[in-house]
């Protein structure tokens, strides 16, 4: 997580000083998520044919749903900027949330598919 600092809010200083200072911790509650600045990162996991041909994908962020366009020929660790979808900055700006790809294979594949990725296998 992070830390806010909001100047001025906190309790009242010894003998009438000034208020203090009140920090606010941030932490995610959903797993994946994490905070650098005011930089959300996140796990972005799309199957092996998305990351090969590209495409679009709808992803869950802490904003809601986006639909995020996937770069033919993406890695697994490549990473994809969405610029103003990040933390808030205390001058009421936004950091970005950058999505780390990560490759994941179906867990089950159909008789079609297997012999597809076979023929890939043997082409390669």
């Amino acid at each position: 997580g992070g830390k806010i600092r909001l100047q001025g809010l906190g309790g009242k200083g010894p003998a009438g000083g000034q208020n203090g200072d009140l920090y606010l911790t941030v932490r995610f509650s959903e797993e994946g998520l994490k905070l650098k600045g005011h930089d959300i990162l996140m796990d972005l996991p799309i199957l092996p044919w998305v990351a090969a041909l590209g495409g679009e994908q709808t992803v869950n962020t802490p904003d809601g749903r986006i639909v995020v366009r996937i770069p033919e020929g993406i890695q697994s660790g490549g990473r994809i900027r969405i610029p103003g979808k990040g933390y808030y900055t205390p001058s009421g700006g936004r950091g970005d949330l950058f999505l780390s790809v990560r490759l994941v294979n179906p867990k089950t594949l159909t008789q079609r598919q297997r012999r597809l990725y076979e023929q890939l296998r043997d082409e390669s």
